[in-house]
């Protein structure tokens, strides 16, 4: 896989074998809504696999990403990825479940611009990501959630989390919250 757009764009990155890799059309149609959000940004990359998009932020010109995942061979992934690229510096990798991970970097006072998730699809998944997101402080003001999902889920504003951008890619969705 290879990362598609900014300082680094055409580095190769490696990729577990268990995961399901966001598509090249997906990452170039979620690039192209949330680019307003990236410069300096603060980000977290949530079910984060190989951290191909965490990483893009990085390249296209996010200032730092938060990689989670519960896979020890995805985390290790990561890290060689990062290793790779030679950005240690701006990564945090985390183990752990992604909404609790939410809360405990909410509840230490971390304020992020922009949470990427790409779960496996399981409309519980998508709708329980942005109801955590929703009942913590993550999101900086004007911060937004972005979520890969199935086509046919079922989306919904929640407290503070309103749904800005939605777009299909054939079988594939992403959503766009931000938080007011």
């Amino acid at each position: 896989m290879k990362i598609t757009g900014g300082q680094w764009k055409g580095r190769n990155i490696k990729v577990p074998r268990n995961i399901r890799p966001t598509t090249s059309r997906s990452k170039e149609v979620l690039f192209a809504l949330i680019e307003p959000w990236i410069a300096g940004s603060v980000v977290v990359d949530l079910f984060c696999g190989s951290g191909a998009l965490g990483l893009e932020l990085l390249s296209r010109g996010a200032v730092h990403a938060f990689f989670v995942d519960r896979s020890n061979q995805s985390l290790m992934t990561v890290r060689d990825n990062i290793e790779m690229i030679g950005v240690a510096d701006s990564c945090t990798v985390i183990q752990g479940d992604a909404f609790n991970i939410i809360k405990k970097l909410a509840n230490h006072g971390h304020r992020v611009n922009l949470i990427l998730a790409d779960p496996p699809y399981d409309p519980r998944l998508t709708q329980r990501i942005a109801r955590t997101t929703a009942e913590t402080d993550i999101l900086a003001a004007e911060g937004i959630l972005a979520v890969e999902y199935r086509k046919g889920e079922t989306l919904a504003d929640y407290d503070g989390l309103h749904i800005i951008k939605s777009r299909l890619i054939g079988e594939t969705g992403l959503v766009i919250w931000r938080q007011e």
